[in-house]
């Protein structure tokens, strides 16, 4: 007797759909599932969407007043103009300064004559090497040491302690992910980096905000065993509020716009000149970016992730908050903070080309980084789809074991 092959029972009528997969993956003219034509299109516009948004900065920067055309980088996205709301009068020589670096500001900010180098009450700007005086912050020091001794002592021995420990396990990478993080921190808030952003440059400032929302947030997540959140679970209140926080429209929302309202002028001069409101926006970039790592990273069943597909669509709208706010940074006039404006200059970096550097920092490298991710959860996906798709092929090819001879 011959072997008898096994197909995979779909239901009457649905033996012709069998042999070209599953049975909720219909034939297509190209052979290809349309599903994985629509991401890769997905892909393809992204990357076109933002090489145009480059494309259009690269064109526009060089260009001067002398050249006679328009309109300008600094007259679409000057700030400082739209918020006064006055006319302009017209210019008495087409090679009049565009940047005017000494016009008093009229606009929402604090008064021309706070704008003095000397930051967070009065300290005086680092001296030291690599113009830095290489003194650590006390509480940000204490801070990180007392949330790395918790965690390891709670996944550590606290936990072996406990009963049920082998239920509780900690991966040798969560560990390490976490303490990277950690690290990061410190570098974020500590010297020179630190330094730099609060007295000198703004991209460093830019690069410090990035560390803590790309960086450090996602790798806490990473490092966050499911198990140290559980306990949250049992109040009904925590859960319910975390339940709504962690949907991908409120983790998409809030930290972009909290994100957003920190680099408003006002806001983001405020942090500069008083070290409590500093502390405070830095709590809150890494809170809020805890929350929208966590529909790609989190780790309660209670409070899910995205599929894969979605989690590239939620990074790709990721893209846009820093993408605005960035683009406006980097084509606006020279001198959108005014802190800035008359601190001293490091490594040869004047005002314009330090503020570019610091919206390229948010417009390019944020977009970036959610790009590659993008292209690797697409990759992953499709590979697991392409393994999904084999599988009944595979069961059909083998012999069942029915046969005998």
């Amino acid at each position: 007797m011959t072997a008898i092959e096994v197909r995979p029972a779909h239901g009457a009528g649905h033996g012709d759909e069998v042999g070209h997969g599953h049975a909720d993956h219909p034939p297509t003219s190209t052979g290809l599932d349309h599903r994985k034509l629509l991401m890769w299109a997905f892909l393809a516009s992204d990357c076109m969407f933002f090489a145009s948004l480059i494309a259009t900065y690269m064109i526009n920067r060089g260009r001067t007043e002398d050249l006679g055309v328009g309109p300008f980088p600094h007259e679409i996205l000057d700030i400082r103009r739209s918020l006064r709301r006055r006319p302009r009068s017209p210019p008495t020589s087409r090679t009049h300064d565009v940047r005017r670096p000494s016009e008093p500001m009229t606009f929402p900010s604090f008064p021309p004559a706070l704008a003095v180098p000397v930051l967070h009450g009065g300290v005086p700007d680092p001296t030291g090497w690599l113009h830095s005086d290489w003194s650590v912050e006390p509480t940000v020091v204490l801070g990180v040491v007392a949330l790395v001794a918790a965690y390891l002592a709670w996944t550590g021995p606290l936990n072996r302690r406990r009963p049920g420990s082998a239920e509780r396990p900690v991966a040798g990478g969560q560990v390490a992910s976490f303490l990277a993080g950690s690290a990061v921190l410190l570098v974020a808030l500590g010297p020179p980096l630190d330094d730099w952003a609060d007295h000198y440059l703004l991209s460093a400032h830019m690069l410090q905000h990035l560390l803590l929302t790309l960086v450090v947030a996602p790798l806490w997540l990473l490092g966050t065993p499911a198990w140290v959140l559980q306990p949250l679970l049992r109040w009904r209140a925590v859960a319910a509020v975390g339940y709504v926080l962690t949907r991908p429209v409120v983790a998409f929302a809030l930290p972009g716009f909290v994100f957003t309202l920190w680099h408003v002028p006002i806001l983001y001069e405020a942090a500069l000149r008083a070290e409590p409101i500093h502390i405070l926006e830095h709590q809150l970039f890494l809170a809020t970016a805890l929350l929208g790592w966590w529909p790609l990273l989190g780790t309660l069943p209670a409070w899910p992730r995205l599929s894969l597909p979605l989690q590239c669509l939620y990074l790709f709208a990721q893209t846009i908050p820093g993408g605005v706010v960035g683009a406006i940074i980097t084509l606006a006039q020279p001198g959108l903070y005014a802190p800035y404006d008359t601190a001293p200059r490091l490594f040869g970096l004047g005002v314009a080309t330090d503020q570019e550097i610091a919206g390229l920092l948010m417009w390019v490298a944020t977009s970036t980084v959610y790009l590659a991710l993008v292209t690797v959860i697409f990759f992953r996906w499709a590979a697991r789809e392409e393994a999904n798709d084999r599988e009944p092929a595979a069961a059909r090819g083998r012999p069942s074991a029915l046969g005998g001879s």
